[in-house]
């Protein structure tokens, strides 16, 4: 089985990323994106153990394990139990089949992603109201969500992980309530890309913040109300837009 050595370009790899780099976490990510965009690391290679890739960003193991599972989870790398963390073949990831594939190792200006952002968030909501008879479903698990939320953010110290699952999850339902898969698959692809910074806007703003965003978006689904749509997204986003300044 084919493995890339890349203790071979730890300087050239680690020099950039350190530099824009906001977290430890962070570092691990884009580097492993940068081997990848070099043709450092191919498709089914595995990567090297935890010891060295520690070494070649200058990460804790914690940093390291946050960012390979985020890697994962835009389906950039698979992590096998007890074997190593190979580079995705793409057979079981439809994203290597789109053009997230693309943005994923891009790393676009973050106005642009942004302003995406904004504009399939409001094409979402849209749908999720023209579709209104069809996906009581969905508005039902965005009820559930919501409630975990509540009770997430009664906790004086609430458990930051869970409150992000929660977030991703309530977004990918609203995807799900469109009813229409390619604007779903888009608008998933996209939460999977800005994992990161979501989590990031997570230390700047309260559980309750988090909350008052989803709920807002909840009412305005069930109240069916179209005017409102473009002034919930935009005081949805305030929070994740600010982590990045």
């Amino acid at each position: 089985m084919k493995r890339y050595n890349m203790m071979q370009e730890k300087k050239e790899i680690t020099t950039d990323v350190r530099y824009e780099a906001q977290s430890a976490t962070e570092i691990v990510v884009r580097g492993i994106k940068e081997a990848i965009r070099k043709g450092n690391l191919k498709a089914g290679e595995r990567l090297p153990n935890e010891n060295e890739l520690c070494e070649l960003f200058g990460v804790g193991r914690s940093s390291l394990r946050e960012g390979l599972k985020i890697l994962s989870a835009q389906g950039l790398v698979e992590m096998r139990h007890g074997i190593g963390t190979f580079m995705s073949d793409g057979e079981n990831h439809a994203v290597y089949d789109t053009l997230f594939y693309h943005l994923l190792l891009a790393s676009p200006d973050k106005e642009n992603v942004e302003e995406l952002r904004r504009i399939i968030e409001i094409d979402i909501l849209e749908q999720v109201l023209k579709n209104y008879n069809r996906n009581e479903k969905e508005r039902l698990l965005l009820k559930e969500n919501v409630q975990e939320l509540k009770s997430i953010a009664a906790e004086s110290h609430y458990d930051k992980e869970r409150l992000l699952k929660n977030d991703m999850a309530f977004h990918k339902l609203l995807a799900k309530a469109s009813k229409n898969q390619v604007l779903r698959n888009i608008y998933q692809s996209l939460i999977d890309y800005i994992h990161l910074s979501i989590a990031v806007s997570h230390r700047r703003q309260s559980a309750m913040r988090v909350l008052d965003s989803h709920q807002r978006i909840y009412d305005l689904i069930e109240k069916r109300d179209t005017y409102s749509i473009a002034n919930v997204v935009s005081y949805s986003l305030q929070p994740w837009e600010a982590s990045d300044n």
